[in-house]
């Protein structure tokens, strides 16, 4: 326990810094950031937010009664086109289903990429993809697993909701229980959103780098990475809550500059690639944050210098 005193998270993300620098600026090359991007893009392919809100309410202020008659109209033309319209439900979910199965297998490949043309402070594109399949096609592999591991337990919390509100709306009774149903459904679902988070953060900041540096799959690049993780689970814990202070601070950042170009920023950061290119140097600092980080632990994980500089990084903690 008294080694995890000496872990460090400012001298990571300094290093991280000063990478970024050198592989952005020093010198500043547009072919090597464009080609640089295109490896961000794929790495973070479908990641992206967007859209507005939606509203719930009847936005013309019609009554309930005309809803309820609105409602006769739709079921009459349910049971008149029922078949088109669940065959056209099933469509448009296999296409949504085949799509995100494609930008999960680019993903998975990009981030190999990405990562590795940050360590090596290169713009490749061709070479990374073909060196890598293999980590990348079992990091696809994965992904699509846990993602329907998290799609079942999402599905089952809402079905949970639905019981424990049911009985109130439906009578008006049994309110206390269903607000402590509610509220344990809802408590379970940020506990799902934490746990879903950190295995995200770990998998892209130390799972992925793991099985570039030791040329592993995911499986037991997850099982070193456990080993690691149980030998000092509060530095972990608390990296994920320094990732999320470095991802409020940016946050804000982009924010403001937002507002200072009176939102044409934002329009540009919407275009796909072209806002990945123009928040490189936050994707690039990331990208070497947690291997910064990771080589505390094991100097076989430690980053090459970068931009001529000379490495300067206190001794391993321990080589595991």
């Amino acid at each position: 326990m008294s080694e995890a005193v000496n872990i460090e998270y400012i001298a990571p993300l300094r290093r991280a810094w000063g990478r970024m620098v050198a592989i952005l600026f020093k010198p500043f090359d547009m072919g090597k950031w464009l080609a640089l991007g295109f490896t961000a893009w794929l790495a973070t392919l479908g990641e992206g937010g967007g859209g507005g809100g939606s509203s719930f309410n009847f936005g013309d202020g019609q009554s309930f009664s005309q809803a309820g008659g609105e409602s006769g109209e739709l079921a009459a033309i349910w049971n008149e086109y029922a078949a088109i319209i669940v065959l056209l439900g099933l469509a448009v979910f296999l296409i949504i289903v085949l799509i995100s199965v494609a930008l999960s297998w680019l993903r998975s490949r990009g981030r190999f990429m990405f990562l590795d043309n940050v360590i090596e402070d290169r713009a490749l594109i061709k070479e990374p993809w073909s060196r890598f399949k293999r980590e990348g096609n079992t990091l696809f592999v994965w992904s699509v697993c846990f993602g329907l591991l998290l799609s079942f337990l999402v599905l089952l919390l809402l079905g949970m909701g639905v019981l424990c509100a049911y009985p109130y709306f439906r009578s008006g009774t049994g309110a206390p229980l269903a607000v402590v149903g509610v509220g344990g459904v809802v408590l379970a679902a940020l506990v799902l959103i934490v746990f879903a988070s950190y295995i995200y953060t770990f998998l892209n900041d130390f799972v992925v780098p793991i099985m570039r540096a030791e040329n592993l799959t995911v499986l037991p690049a997850w099982s070193r990475f456990n080993r690691l993780f149980r030998s000092r689970p509060g530095a972990f814990i608390l990296y994920g809550i320094f990732r999320l202070g470095l991802d409020i601070v940016v946050g804000m950042a982009i924010l403001a500059l937002v507002i200072a170009t009176c939102c044409l920023a934002s329009c540009l950061l919407a275009i796909p690639y072209i806002g990945t290119v123009l928040l490189l140097p936050a994707l690039v600092l990331y990208r070497a944050l947690g291997p910064e980080f990771l080589a505390q632990f094991n100097r076989d994980w430690a980053l090459p210098p970068c931009g001529g500089e000379e490495e300067t990084r206190p001794p391993a903690l321990s080589t595991d």
